[in-house]
């Protein structure tokens, strides 16, 4: 006797995948050794198959000055991996627990609304487009939080400070190799140096070689003329002196 395989419309695959990982994310029923582990995929998958469709909708993307990849390796896991996470997990509780007095004791409205606010927080690190592929661990992490929270406090800032150290960690990593990864500016040959002073449009790794009042951004890096107040941007670097970049414009601060 043969038997057919079942298949499902991609709606509905689509659905069933997505009920199945919100099963695993409302589930704090096991360790939370096990569901950190089950959760850190979750969020960082989406977030990392976003950000290249970030550079290539803006690929306006600053160089970072780096004058040793050790040091700036140990700066990363100093800020993004140890001191933030632990810093935005007690305001993401902080946030959840007044919005108990703002919207009632919905949990799914809390989670969507921990989220939001937390992704828009983003919003000054690179515009809006940053703070959208962002929001899908923020929002693994809210619903995380709640989940753990009904059994208790310190669990949820344990696990939600646990997905996103290993979130940010990971991300870096990517952002770090990729940096490696990307050839060198050339030598001086008389000083052995990394060059400076070069003019617009020369490939560069920081805005510390760029002449005169050029910033290395862009991709690939490169000395630009910083941007005059009201142009249109998406990081604070691009634009000139100590202007910053407001609802995707320069403006003074």
């Amino acid at each position: 006797m043969s038997t057919k395989r079942l298949e499902l419309p991609p709606m509905a695959t689509l659905h069933f995948y997505a009920l199945r990982v919100r099963d695993l994310l409302v589930d704090a029923s096991g360790s939370r050794l096990r569901y950190i582990l089950v959760a850190w995929p979750i969020a960082i998958v989406p977030e990392v198959l976003l950000f290249p469709l970030l550079l290539w909708v803006h690929a306006e993307v600053p160089a970072p000055y780096i004058e040793d990849p050790k040091v700036a390796l140990a700066r990363w896991l100093f800020g993004a991996v140890i001191v933030a996470p632990p810093i935005e997990t007690s305001l993401m509780l902080l946030v959840y627990y007044l919005l108990h007095f703002i919207v009632g004791r919905g949990r799914v409205l809390r989670v969507l609304l921990v989220a939001v606010l937390a992704a828009s927080a983003h919003i000054s690190l690179g515009g809006w487009l940053h703070a959208i592929v962002v929001f899908w661990p923020f929002l693994v992490m809210s619903i995380a939080l709640a989940a753990w929270e009904k059994r208790k406090v310190r669990d949820a800032f344990i696990v939600v400070t646990a997905i996103h150290a290993l979130d940010n960690g990971t991300f870096g990593a990517i952002l770090f190799a990729a940096f490696l990864a990307t050839p060198a500016p050339a030598a001086s040959p008389l000083s052995g140096s990394t060059q400076t002073d070069l003019p617009d449009g020369s490939s560069c790794a920081s805005s510390f070689q760029c002449a005169g009042t050029y910033a290395c951004f862009g991709s690939p890096p490169t000395c630009r003329q910083p941007f005059a107040e009201g142009h249109a941007c998406s990081f604070n670097k691009e634009c000139a002196g100590i202007m910053q970049c407001t609802a995707g414009r320069c403006a003074a601060p």
